[in-house]
């Protein structure tokens, strides 16, 4: 178990979770359909058969329509 950053210590491990990589990575997505009016890169489902944000953002679409 890793412990928690001290004084001595700066890093913190919930950095390194794979929960915050994917927060950051859509956070990054947002960034670009502000930017750009969409994502730079074709959403896949997270599953198959799944549904992908829309353009905007504000709903889901099938990725195959």
């Amino acid at each position: 178990m890793r412990r928690l950053p001290d004084a001595d210590d700066l890093r913190n491990p919930l950095y390194e979770s794979e929960t915050f990589r994917q927060v950051f990575q859509e956070g990054t997505v947002l960034q670009e359909r502000g930017l750009f009016g969409g994502p730079l890169e074709a959403e896949a489902p997270l599953r198959p058969g799944g549904l992908v944000a829309s353009e905007d953002g504000l709903a889901w679409v099938d990725p195959g329509a």
